[in-house]
């Protein structure tokens, strides 16, 4: 939206606040804020509370980092963890069969002890994204030593302004309010919600619709399930209305109480509906 504004800002304040997560996912997040500096447009970014590993990956990209006194910055690290049941398994009789093409298709399995070939492999592939996260900080904060913070660690106010994690000690709120105290200076909220979907049962059934759409088996079995449904209520005039309207709450449209024709409507699916063409 921004970039595609016809009155592009001159600077874009991002409010942040993240513990982190996936390396996929905030790698894309990191790499949709570069755009904003690749297109000319300066990005300062307020953490007030917490912008930790992933949320630093995206914290760094900006040209200018503001950190309340007490927020904190960094846990430049990588961590990967899975249970093992290897010896209960044994214990209790089961048998564990896996089979896969490619030598590393699959490193550890709860199932299964871990020879140490794989236990080899995890630590080389954390490390290679451990190394990719730790140059993408150093390219983008080049004043960092990234030695001294990409150990995992965490730093509060001060400390994370003295390791260069950030540039100033100042919350959200003073750094804005400045802004609107300046002569010819518009601040505009640009906020993002997601379309809620209806609760109840209409809600579910509407995910289960979503979720079956991308398996011909399971839209055969949802489509029986909700054909037996409506033949058991056709005797029932005051039920079949009330499954009816449940249905359409959920964007399905019920040409028949067959169930040859349950389609999802055009409004809910856009246009080529939910459902698999063998539905329709």
């Amino acid at each position: 939206a921004i970039l595609n504004s016809k009155r592009r800002p001159s600077e874009v304040v991002l409010l942040l606040r993240s513990p982190g997560g996936t390396v996929t996912g905030y790698g894309l997040a990191g790499a949709q804020l570069m755009r904003l500096r690749t297109a000319g447009i300066r990005l300062v970014v307020c953490v007030d509370q917490l912008a930790a590993s992933g949320g630093y990956l995206m914290a760094c990209v900006a040209d200018r980092i503001f950190l309340s006194p007490f927020g904190a910055l960094g846990s430049i690290g990588v961590v990967s963890q899975s249970p093992n049941f290897a010896k209960r398994v044994n214990q209790e009789g089961f048998k564990f069969i896996q089979t896969t093409a490619g030598k590393w298709k699959t490193t550890l399995s709860p199932f299964q002890e871990p020879t140490e070939a794989e236990l080899v492999k995890v630590k080389e592939d954390i490390t290679m994204v451990y190394n990719t996260f730790a140059g993408w900080v150093k390219s983008n904060r080049p004043n960092v030593v990234v030695e001294e913070v990409a150990t995992g660690e965490v730093w509060y106010g001060p400390r994370a302004v003295e390791r260069g994690l950030a540039d100033e000690l100042q919350t959200s709120a003073e750094y804005l309010l400045r802004l609107m105290q300046e002569p010819d200076c518009e601040v505009l909220q640009l906020s993002f919600e997601r379309k809620k979907e209806g609760g109840g049962l209409a809600g579910l059934l509407g995910e289960a619709v979503r979720s079956a759409a991308a398996s011909p088996a399971a839209a055969a079995a949802l489509q029986g399930a909700l054909a037996e449904l409506l033949a058991g209520n056709a005797g029932n005039t005051a039920g079949a209305a009330a499954l009816k309207e449940l249905l359409r709450q959920a964007g399905i449209d019920v040409g028949t109480l067959g169930g040859a024709a349950l389609t999802a409507s055009a409004a809910a699916g856009g246009g080529g509906g939910l459902w698999p063409a063998a539905w329709r």
